[in-house]
């Protein structure tokens, strides 16, 4: 159209996730002194996810004195939930300061599979780093 010539469009999402995991972690302690010992252990199970997400996106035609001639707003939303495979790995350590009285420093890395909610969009595999520390008292 005559005296149109600067088009502009933008895009924006939110999401939002929530991940439920139920792991099984076999560790292998390994000792390396009466009070330090360090554990390594695959991670395997099921994450339960959670996905909302909002897009909206609007297109904007402007004239050469740069008033707005035309726009269009659109907005889609998605939500779903399923259950993917979990898989990872654990790494950690433990100091016992006495018998009955020790504490524990952990790294998890765990990784999912493809998210598929039954649209054309598929979101890809979503990773975790979780660092965890705690004391134990046995009794």
């Amino acid at each position: 159209m005559p005296g149109w010539d600067v088009e502009r469009s933008t895009l924006s999402r939110k999401s939002e996730q929530i991940n439920v995991p139920m792991l099984l972690t076999l560790a292998y302690d390994i000792p390396l002194g009466e009070s330090f010992s360090l554990r390594i252990g695959p991670t395997l199970g099921l994450t339960c996810v959670s996905m909302k997400s909002k897009f909206n996106s609007r297109d904007e035609i402007y004239n050469n004195a740069g008033d707005l001639m035309n726009g269009t707003a659109s907005t889609l939303n998605r939500s779903g939930s399923k259950a993917v495979l979990s898989y990872g790995v654990t790494l950690g350590a433990r100091w016992a300061f006495t018998e009955n009285l020790s504490a524990d420093l952990q790294y998890r890395f765990q990784c999912t599979e493809k998210l598929n909610l039954g649209t054309s969009r598929n979101y890809s595999t979503s990773t975790t780093h979780q660092f965890n520390a705690g004391m134990n008292y046995s009794f």
